[in-house]
């Protein structure tokens, strides 16, 4: 009897111990806040983002819902504190570190926007793209991975480009009067480079016509859009 009456107080212990267990128990699970994760959310929700969807940019006018008047300050209202961060860009030995605001860092929409030296974090000088999941696009439909063909209609006529060695492999800003404004700069890289190191013809500083034979067979496309404000 007195085995059974104890066994039977074990038992009840136990299941308010289990009914009421104590606030500062160190097995007590803590479940934390999940953190804002915007950032690395990627297109998908950048596409129902501060933008509204609207990822056109306009050359001098606006990128999205970023308009000429915005501040670093602004774009961190806009955006959010965590779909905004800061970084430097080097352009050439010597030089001081240019400061870059980025909209969805580390995201397929990653935004990358420079400042006039002169107005740091006040006036925009230009705007960046280059991931290959961007949804930004020229007004006029230049984008990642836009091909040389596509641009000559564009633009309306066939135009220039850097030769694909030296600091400014592949840079086009050289419109020719076409209809692609001239306050927009893209890269642009062969994806067929055996082509084009095989003859040697589109190498060096120098610049080359749309309507190159080698630049026809190489297969090139936009690696980055720049537009200036």
């Amino acid at each position: 009897m007195k085995n059974a009456l104890l066994i039977a107080w074990s038992s009840l212990l136990l299941i308010i111990s289990c009914e009421n267990p104590a606030q500062d128990s160190p097995n007590t699970e803590v479940v934390l806040p999940s953190p804002d994760t915007t950032a690395a959310r990627g297109v998908a929700d950048s596409d129902r983002s501060a933008t509204g969807g609207d990822f056109t940019i306009v050359p001098g006018v606006r990128a999205g819902s970023i308009n000429a008047d915005f501040t670093h300050n602004d774009l961190v209202r806009v955006f959010g504190a965590n779909n905004v961060s800061m970084t430097e860009q080097f352009e050439g030995e010597g030089e001081d570190p240019h400061v870059l605001s980025v909209v969805y860092p580390n995201t397929g929409n990653e935004l990358f926007i420079r400042w006039h030296p002169d107005q740091p974090l006040k006036k925009i000088a230009s705007v960046r793209f280059e991931s290959d999941r961007a949804l930004w696009q020229t007004a006029d439909g230049i984008k990642i991975g836009t091909t040389l063909e596509e641009l000559v209609k564009i633009n309306g006529k066939d135009f220039q480009f850097a030769g694909f060695e030296g600091d400014y492999a592949g840079r086009c800003n050289k419109w020719q009067g076409g209809a692609i404004s001239s306050k927009v700069t893209v890269s642009l890289d062969p994806k067929k480079p055996e082509v084009v190191y095989g003859d040697q013809k589109l190498l060096g500083d120098g610049l080359f016509g749309s309507n190159h034979p080698t630049a026809k067979k190489a297969d090139i496309r936009v690696l980055s859009v720049t537009v200036d404000f």
